[in-house]
């Protein structure tokens, strides 16, 4: 049976870090393909609340109370479509995105697989949690777009 893939994860392990900080780093890619129906289809704000909801519980499970009331939004979605431009945990501004750049060339040609880089991963719960909530709203978004 041949498989097609809509992500792929690279780097999930410690990196080596003279500082300790961001040593948890990884990255995952997006086909463009699915990617271009994130981006064609609107985010309702019925689905926005859904969705920060849904990864709020999964952050509040792996996080003390004090560190979960500063992630308001663990999704920001880009320009109001079901693709997401970051994710995010709590830390020192700790989050998975894509950059400003890639993002701008996608719009323009939807050619290439978008990747989310990491920014500030100082840790393995930061790291899984992060990496939860990613595939949280990549499943969920899969299933709303094949209903479509």
């Amino acid at each position: 049976m041949l498989r097609t893939y809509h992500h792929s994860i690279e780097g999930f392990f410690p990196h080596k870090s003279k500082s300790g900080f961001g040593s948890f780093g990884f990255s995952i890619y997006l086909d463009p393909i699915i990617a271009k129906k994130f981006y064609e289809t609107r985010v309702t704000p019925h689905m926005d609340k859904e969705f920060q909801d849904n990864a709020k519980c999964i952050i509040k499970e792996h996080f003390p109370k004090k560190e979960c009331d500063n992630v308001l939004k663990p999704y920001v979605f880009h320009r109001g479509s079901l693709l997401i431009q970051l994710c995010k945990v709590p830390g020192n501004s700790c989050d998975i995105g894509i950059d400003p750049k890639p993002l701008e060339d996608f719009e323009a040609e939807h050619d290439r697989d978008l990747e989310f880089t990491p920014h500030n991963v100082d840790d393995f719960n930061q790291a899984s949690i992060l990496l939860s909530i990613w595939l949280n709203w990549f499943n969920t978004s899969k299933a709303l777009v094949s209903e479509l």
